[in-house]
């Protein structure tokens, strides 16, 4: 099939009745338009038109309908009107193109659905792309260029054009803006155009103290029926399908009595925010780029006799950069949606997580609310941060680095993004301009890992890219034949959790200077020792099985975090070993000094019958020979005290100079 691309100056008014089938196809009927209006902006400003035509039909592929701004309607659409302004748009408000600024606005983008999935949408996109450069070129700038979305697939379209959101508006569209480095990227033809389709997990190992009774409720409430979480009911059914496919691999597959006592439950939906590697909200909220939202469905896989939970989130048909929100994740900044189940105050220290202010809004804060005030959650940004909630509604904190495991149709066609996929950064990056090239990932990126043929996987210590070559379109089917490789994922990472929670505990304890007893070492090996099953290759009956959870435990480097904690508790261990020989050597000069005192208690009347003699001989009276002997004593005693203190001050003295 060929096509022939043609711009608005190429074709007259009668060529734009192609559009009509077009958008008939593409949009609903209130979305249709006027012809009449279309012509009339068109013979304003003809340079307005992208058309991709099928060469052999001379139907209408698809096309783009662009325009330059006056100011009127530029503010209209980025601040102004409530609603969408679209065929209302008048032929006056339809700007010729300038030599110091043109704020564009794409009115209408549509590929017709017999052409979708073809090359006309890529000769479309370049089309435009070398369009706006040839007028760049002529002496036009192009400032931004606005759109809006009334679809779906008219906001993952701008979505790979590198738009980002602007607002929301009171009809329910979606105002976006490229502008920026997100236009010079476009302009570049640097475009998000993925060679695969794709589901993501976002995979979170979590913990909680102990004494942590939220998270208890939380899942009898879930075991009942009764837990409020937020999401709607067709949310909650595709959850329900994932836990479902869950729990009959792990029935099916695993034999160890600690994995029977799993507790799987359904902790919400949830709108994830998909920014760009700038991370400008870091500095100013309200300076976000907002590129998109995608809708997660968390499950979280409770073990709570080891206070270990492992959270498990489910973005369906990702639409977006998959590299991009791997980058979030590992930049810890995975964002949602304010959830609905917030309630209406929080306590500054939730703000806090969920916010994560700077210096000056933290102080701003606590002058209004004082330290132990609350924040109404109204004052919260739209977005906050994912760990924050589940802290502040859980008690749940991070334990161990987050994993992400891709479900992809095929391998990305360019190996640099499978090299991106597995070392969790962005492919598109707007904050560098160099690329991964070290041996580790290289090799991870050429090694497929697989262990049976209907699946090719690719694992690194942040990523697990699966490719299906049985990928189906219905998501039903999609999580049956994921959660045989996914329930092993997450199984490996209860392994790490263990580890990570273990180490951290240790850790802790070293850095604090506590006061390390043999009670303390006994409590933490004995908190590790109800995670050691685990390990056990025995969790697994099959063989199959197996072989997978070594190449992820491999991947994971689960053995390497093995060996630094076996370090670290070595390490505990001499210090108990030494503080008990310090308290022995206490106990012995005790001892010593006990005896001492105790031997001269027993010479006593000794003393006093000699000193008595010495007192009459002297003309004193004999009744003072006791008490000076008591004084005598109790100086004594006194002074034995003093050199001890004073030595032992002196040792501590010498070490504090040492370090």
């Amino acid at each position: 099939m060929s096509y022939i691309v043609r711009f608005g100056e190429e074709v007259d008014v009668a060529y734009l009745d192609k559009l009509v089938p077009v958008d008939r196809a593409c949009y609903e009927e209130a979305y249709w338009g006027d012809p009449q209006k279309t012509v009339d902006r068109f013979l304003k400003n003809r340079q307005s038109f992208v058309f991709v035509e099928d060469a052999d039909t001379g139907q209408l592929a698809g096309y783009v309908n662009f325009f330059p701004c006056e100011e009127g309607l530029y503010r209209d659409n980025l601040e102004r009107s409530p609603v969408i302004r679209d065929d209302d748009i008048a032929p006056e408000e339809v700007a010729p193109y300038r030599a110091d600024e043109n704020h564009l606005f794409i009115i209408s983008l549509a590929v017709h659905p017999a052409y979708q999935g073809t090359e006309a949408i890529k000769l479309l996109s370049n089309g435009l792309i070398d369009y706006l450069n040839r007028l760049q070129a002529q002496g036009f700038p192009i400032t931004d260029i606005m759109g809006t979305a009334v679809s779906p697939d008219g906001k993952k379209a701008l979505a790979n054009y590198l738009f980002r959101e602007v607002r929301t508006l009171a009809d329910g569209n979606t105002v976006y803006i490229c502008d920026g480095k997100l236009l010079q990227h476009f302009l570049a033809g640097q475009l998000e155009v993925k060679s695969y389709k794709g589901d993501m997990y976002l995979l979170m190992p979590l913990a909680d103290h102990r004494d942590n009774l939220r998270i208890g409720h939380f899942l009898e409430d879930a075991r009942t029926g009764a837990a409020q979480v937020p999401g709607t009911a067709a949310d909650r059914a595709l959850a329900d399908e994932l836990m479902a496919d869950l729990r009959d691999c792990i029935a099916y597959e695993c034999s160890n009595e600690v994995v029977k006592e799993l507790q799987l439950a359904y902790l919400g939906s949830f709108d994830f925010l998909q920014t760009t590697d700038e991370y400008a909200g870091l500095e100013d909220p309200s300076r976000e780029v907002v590129v998109g939202h995608a809708r997660g469905h968390s499950v979280l896989v409770a073990h709570p006799k080891t206070h270990m939970y492992v959270l498990c989130t489910l973005l369906p048909a990702f639409p977006y950069s998959m590299t991009q929100m791997e980058d979030q994740v590992s930049f810890d900044y995975l964002k949602v949606a304010k959830p609905a189940d917030l309630g209406s105050a929080i306590s500054v220290l939730g703000w806090k997580a969920l916010v994560r202010p700077g210096a000056a809004e933290e102080q701003q804060v606590l002058a209004k609310h004082g330290e132990q005030g609350t924040v109404q959650v109204a004052e919260l940004p739209r977005d906050v941060f994912f760990a924050g909630y589940l802290l502040e509604k859980y008690g749940l904190h991070a334990c161990g680095n987050a994993t992400c495991a891709l479900c992809l149709s095929q391998k990305p066609r360019d190996r640099r993004e499978l090299q991106d996929m597995l070392a969790g950064e962005a492919y598109h990056n707007f904050e560098r301009e160099y690329c991964i090239d070290c041996d580790p990932i290289n090799s991870a990126s050429e090694t497929n890992r697989s262990q049976f043929d209907h699946y090719e996987a690719y694992l690194s210590q942040r990523a697990v890219v699966y490719v299906d070559k049985r990928f189906a379109p219905d998501i039903s089917q999609r999580i049956d034949f994921f959660a045989d490789y996914l329930f092993v994922i997450i199984l490996t990472l209860f392994q790490n959790t263990a580890l990570a929670k273990a180490a951290k505990r240790v850790t802790g304890i070293l850095e604090e200077s506590t006061d390390i007893t043999p009670e303390t070492k006994l409590i933490i090996d004995r908190e590790y020792g109800a995670t050691v099953r685990f390990w056990e290759m025995q969790n697994f009956k099959y063989l199959s099985s197996q072989m997978e959870a070594a190449q992820l435990r491999e991947a994971f480097m689960n053995q390497q975090l093995h060996d630094a904690y076996s370090e670290q508790q070595e390490y505990l261990e001499h210090v108990v070993a030494s503080k008990a020989a310090i308290t022995e050597s206490r106990n012995g000069m005790v001892i010593n000094i006990v005896a001492i005192l105790l031997a001269v208690a027993q010479l006593q009347p000794l003393f006093i019958e000699l000193l008595q003699g010495f007192y009459q001989e002297m003309g004193i009276e004999a009744v003072y020979a006791q008490t000076t002997i008591n004084y005598g004593i109790l100086g004594g005693t006194l002074l034995l005290v003093l050199v001890v203190l004073i030595n032992q001050r002196r040792k501590r003295h010498l070490e504090a100079r040492r370090y």
